[in-house]
């Protein structure tokens, strides 16, 4: 099966990155071929008649005729779409929702199309593709893949909604599924615990040369599993077992677990390797449970990079790891080609984008910064076009050109557009208290499991709430890191160190949580929105977090 798995994945890929490249020669040309074909197609729907899609001759008519987009603006549509209706934004049938997580309020519907599903799984074939090149051992053996369900529900009118990861992860091809060391019905099982439990239950009991989940967090929850539980897993192992009356709670899912369960067999040599890490290392370092794994594949980007930094916990520098590429309900929008960095090139075949300055996001008609005209080192807003029905839509991201391939951009994710907080003019950013963390990370070898900053604006003051580890005792959060935080920010952020000189901004508070506060943040998410594999840890927050004050181990003024 390997060998077939691989000819198909080299005839198919070849293809698509023949088509890519010839693509990324042209980026101006391949962007308006599309945006007309979406134009002319979608004319004589509900938004294309009310905006005159059939009356627009240029890139300038488009901009002109079609304002800037939010979700709300496309609501109504939407709302129409989830109970059936049709012609609405797209004249292809919606074929189903990717929801957002959600943190507040009812999730976004983004509609998805059939030829939006196969632009996202054909983008993720060809991602397979080249890092198989690169990584020629990567399906040598078994394939973890974490994601959300591909569908959660139905709407009013029948249609499925899902996580988009999860719809991209069901349109791989069939012969490459077959790798994967995961059932399906995994991600359907809604307990937290037993989810995690089954995860590493089944993942540990095969060899595995590939693993991909777009949140490094979840590696880091699955790696404390494994280190809680080892004995219970390698007994299972070793028995052909789930885990007898040490299995979590099943809750609703006993059917499902006597069908995974009827699948096991006794694999004691397993087990004895598995032993045997334990008697090196003192727990189930997941790195070493998986000696021959070719290629880690998460995101780097953005506030999550912060989690994917401590995976140097559980693996080696040697394992490489490589960006599953810029993601988003809407849609995917870069091919990540090389290792260790964010950035990959953009996907010009499945959106329409188009670059803004990120404060001409206020004007009526803000102007767009041709392809061509993009320089390297800055960033910009960005604004999409999808075959799913979305026109200049602001999906809120900022996005940094990192190098050209041919003549189209290689940009990275770099923060939500939103990700600011300001007290009195300092506009501090998500990425100011990233550097700033990581500034002393580098200077006192300091890395916290987690941390949030909270603005205080009665006090005039940030708060930063960080999570005991080793080394982070109440006397170096009041000697070294809030001065050391303080001197970054100062640093990096011109006008927060004027207000700080001036006094109109106070330094920093540090609460120090105790150990276990992002898994009951994250557990309380999954359990209110059933979405765990999308969770993202909030780092910069407007407000302080409902439950948060409940693990408060000692303020630090």
């Amino acid at each position: 099966m390997t060998l077939l798995l691989k000819a198909a994945l080299r005839l198919e890929g070849w293809r698509l990155s023949r088509r890519f490249d010839r693509a990324a020669a042209h980026p101006q040309r391949t962007q308006q071929h599309l945006l007309f074909h979406l134009l002319h197609r979608n004319a004589q729907t509900e938004f294309g008649r009310r905006h005159d899609f059939a009356g627009i001759r240029s890139e300038a008519d488009y901009r002109k005729q079609v304002p800037v987009q939010e979700y709300d603006d496309l609501l109504p549509s939407i709302q129409k779409i989830r109970q059936g209706g049709r012609m609405l934004l797209t004249a292809d049938r919606v074929r189903r929702f990717n929801i957002t997580s959600g943190t507040t309020g009812e999730p976004k519907f983004i509609p998805v199309t059939d030829r939006s599903q196969h632009l996202a799984a054909q983008l993720m074939l060809q991602w397979f593709y080249r890092a198989w090149r690169n990584h020629p051992t990567l399906l040598d053996h078994g394939s973890l893949l974490i994601s959300s369900p591909a569908i959660d529900g139905l709407t009013e009118g029948g249609i499925p909604f899902g996580s988009a990861t999860g719809l991209i992860h069901s349109r791989l091809p069939p012969l490459l599924k077959r790798s994967f060391v995961l059932p399906r019905q995994v991600s359907d099982i809604t307990d937290y615990d037993l989810r995690y439990y089954l995860i590493a239950r089944l993942a540990l009991a095969r060899r595995v040369s590939f693993i991909a989940t777009p949140n490094p967090s979840t590696l880091l929850r699955l790696a404390q599993v494994a280190a809680e539980h080892h004995e219970t897993l390698i007994r299972s192992i070793h028995n052909g077992t789930l885990g007898g009356g040490d299995l979590p709670a099943a809750g609703g899912h006993v059917a499902v677990l006597k069908s995974m369960a009827s699948t096991l067999a006794p694999d004691s040599p397993r087990a004895d390797f598995l032993s045997r890490v334990v008697e090196r290392q003192g727990r189930l370092r997941l790195g070493d449970c998986w000696p021959e794994l070719a290629l880690l594949a998460c995101w780097l980007g953005g506030s999550v990079g912060y989690s994917a930094e401590k995976l140097r916990e559980q693996f080696d520098d040697a394992v490489p790891i490589r960006d599953l590429g810029f993601q988003a309900s809407e849609g995917s929008f870069t091919l990540p080609w090389r290792d260790r960095t964010a950035a990959g090139i953009l996907a010009l075949h499945n959106q329409y984008y188009e670059f803004l300055n990120e404060d001409a996001l206020e004007q009526a008609h803000p102007p767009v910064i041709p392809i061509d005209q993009l320089e390297r080192g800055r960033q910009y807003a960005i604004l999409l076009t999808t075959p799913g029905g979305l026109y200049r839509y602001n999906i809120n991201d900022i996005v940094e050109v990192d190098d050209w391939y041919r003549d189209t951009p290689v940009i990275r994710f770099i923060r939500k557009g939103r990700d600011m907080a300001n007290i009195t003019g300092e506009k501090i950013h998500l990425n100011h208290l990233l550097e700033a963390m990581n500034e002393l990370r580098r200077v006192h070898a300091f890395l916290p499991p987690n941390f949030r900053a909270v603005p205080n604006i009665r006090e005039s003051r940030y708060e930063l709430y960080v999570e005991l580890c080793a080394g982070l005792s109440p006397e170096f959060a009041r000697h070294t890191l809030i001065p050391g935080i303080d001197r970054a920010l100062s640093a990096m952020n011109i006008e927060y160190g004027e207000k700080r000189r001036s006094k109109r901004l106070g330094p920093p508070r540090v609460f120090l949580m105790r150990e276990g506060w992002e898994q009951h943040d994250r557990r309380r998410f999954a359990e209110s929105k059933g979405r765990e594999a999308q969770y993202k840890w909030k780092i910069l927050v407007t407000a302080p977090v409902p439950g948060d004050d409940e693990w408060i181990s000692h303020r630090i003024d």
